[in-house]
């Protein structure tokens, strides 16, 4: 069995309700992404470390990163984000829950900027051609930041004011285009990360062998379902994983 980039970036059969095991991709629901694995190299470029064990269960080496402290209101999460207008009332309600729960990341002492993690997370640090994103997306998300923050303006008015707004607006079709059925998260040790919308308080962020991005697992017994991938700002680039094989763990995904 090839393990490669398709395998990893398919969404796991568990989310399309299929009796495959998670790791397994259900060829019958698969939804288009919107990532270029090879921008990324979470796992330093190694190779996958593998093997089938007790039937659908596989067994492959990687590390645990974190748990996911909070996920951004889970009752407004992007689910209809599928080919939404970007200047709707909900795209906009749920961007909000996005900016505020970034905003609890203050209370962390990161040197890093906020506000240039937030739109780095958000446009999963990359465009349509290039990574890392260029520093004129800045400009975007400043404009899209700062009307969503008008305190004094209504959703509706949100909405004319970016459709008004070409800066803003761009920003906004690269959020949703990027982060389909996706939410806004912090970790326990202070990250942000875009991660399933499934996902939940407590699941854990892993590392594989053989995957440029990072995973959403969740803890099951002695095993854990895999939930999909999730962008964590600051190890998408092997910042987090080991440079040798031994500082690697088996995990279990069934």
């Amino acid at each position: 069995m090839a393990i490669h980039r398709k395998f990893f970036a398919t969404h796991p059969g568990i989310l399309g309700g299929s009796d495959l095991p998670s790791w397994a991709p259900d060829w019958s629901s698969i939804q288009s992404s919107h990532v270029s694995p090879s921008w990324y190299n979470a796992n330093n470029g190694l190779k996958a470390i593998y093997e089938l064990s007790h039937g659908l269960a596989l067994r492959i080496k990687g590390i645990l990163v974190k748990n996911v402290r909070e996920v951004a209101d889970a009752d407004l999460r992007p689910e209809q984000f599928a080919g939404p207008r970007v200047y709707d009332y909900d795209c906009i309600s749920v961007w909000q829950k996005w900016c505020q729960l970034a905003s609890l990341l203050a209370q962390y002492s990161r040197s890093e900027d906020l506000q240039e993690t937030l739109w780095r997370t958000l446009c999963w640090d990359s465009t349509d051609f290039q990574r890392p994103a260029p520093l004129d997306y800045k400009h975007k998300f400043d404009a899209w930041y700062q009307i969503l923050l008008s305190s004094d303006r209504t959703p509706t008015e949100m909405g004319n004011d970016l459709l008004a707004n070409h800066n803003a607006m761009q920003f906004a079709h690269e959020v949703s285009f990027q982060n389909w059925q996706k939410a806004l998260c912090i970790t326990e040790d202070g990250r942000m990360a875009m991660v399933p919308a499934k996902a939940q308080p407590n699941d854990q962020i892993a590392i594989l062998s053989g995957s440029r991005l990072p995973f959403i697992i969740r803890p099951t017994s002695d095993y854990y379902t895999l939930i999909g991938v999730c962008y964590v700002h600051g190890i998408m680039d092997g910042e987090a994983f080991p440079t040798e094989e031994s500082g690697l763990e088996w995990i279990t995904l069934c």
